[in-house]
């Protein structure tokens, strides 16, 4: 980690302890601790490996397809280990940028050149967030019905379209002129801009990649589901699919520490429209947090097994 991300981190916590705090303000404690008391160990050890293996298969077949469109063929078990991995540095690593990290040192002991796997981490973040806007944009319609609010609508529009204006943006990149990619950083803006539109026009690799990305995250709305109905939440799978897509769009945004806060808050504030109270919505919001962090440390389990197992094989042979 550089110094260059010290202040970034320290930002990130600032941001999420603030935002906890300010969320904590208009909560019932002795309430909350009740709810979050509800919740089963043991339940929630068999949902943090449900969670971890299905996540991880799911973003390391969508990292195969992307590496496959960049002319890098990989094995599927390789690419969901390594994801297992990068589910636990992204946890670990408070500037949200460990899983890349450990991919490209992974990826780079594979013999896959570096500017690839650059380009492949950020194509593979890049339509993660593509995806999860999609899903918003889908369920604006069913959000202004329930909410009544224009306020909350107009909202959730600037997010989806601010996400379409940064995709047509990137693509605009790859016409920066010759000149100027003379310079190093310029230089590496415009293969981004060329990677993202070679990768969107192989039809059959988007198309994979745009499901992997909608199972991975329909996963994490079934996570959500399982925490309401554990600590007996009214949360319906419809308004699940309408409200949570939101949520996870702004808790990917990098402001806070592993989306800390800014999840607590718009889970309070959408589930808030369906009538669920600040109570309810932040526990399954705490959970949630706790349990990405079990997913994470799970997820290095899995790495470390497949690996001695790999090793194990290797010297038997």
């Amino acid at each position: 980690m550089s110094f260059g991300t010290i202040p970034k981190i320290l930002i990130q916590c600032l941001v999420s302890f603030a935002l906890i705090y300010l969320v904590l303000q208009g909560v019932d404690k002795e309430s909350l601790l009740l709810l979050l008391r509800e919740f089963s160990i043991s339940d929630a050890v068999i949902l943090v490996v449900a969670a971890v293996v299905i996540l991880g298969a799911l973003q390391g077949m969508r990292w195969k397809v992307i590496l496959g469109s960049l002319g890098s063929q990989v094995e599927t078990n390789w690419a969901i280990n390594v994801s297992f991995l990068a589910i636990f540095f992204n946890q670990v690593i408070p500037a949200m940028i460990g899983g890349e990290v450990s991919r490209i040192w992974l990826g780079k002991k594979n013999k896959i050149s570096i500017q690839t796997l650059i380009v492949s981490v950020f194509a593979d973040r890049f339509v993660g967030l593509v995806a999860i806007a999609i899903m918003c944009a889908i369920g604006l319609p069913f959000l202004f019905s329930i909410s009544g609010s224009t306020n909350v609508f107009w909202s959730d529009v600037v997010l989806v379209g601010l996400s379409f204006i940064g995709t047509v943006f990137l693509f605009m990149l790859r016409s920066i002129p010759s000149w100027l990619r003379e310079w190093r950083v310029i230089k590496a803006i415009h293969m981004l801009g060329e990677a993202a539109w070679s990768v969107s026009q192989k039809l059959k690799s988007s198309l994979e990649m745009f499901l992997f990305s909608f199972l991975s995250h329909s996963a994490q709305i079934v996570l959500i589901l399982f925490i309401a109905e554990m600590i007996s939440v009214p949360l319906s799978v419809g308004h699940a699919m309408i409200l949570c897509p939101p949520i996870l769009f702004v808790s990917m945004l990098p402001v806070s520490l592993a989306g800390w806060g800014v999840r607590e808050g718009a889970m309070v504030v959408g589930f808030s429209l369906i009538g669920i109270s600040q109570d309810d919505a932040l526990a399954i919001s705490i959970i949630y947090g706790a349990m990405a962090i079990g997913i994470g440390a799970a997820g290095g389990g899995l790495w470390l097994a497949g690996h001695f197992l790999k090793q194990f094989r290797t010297r038997s042979a």
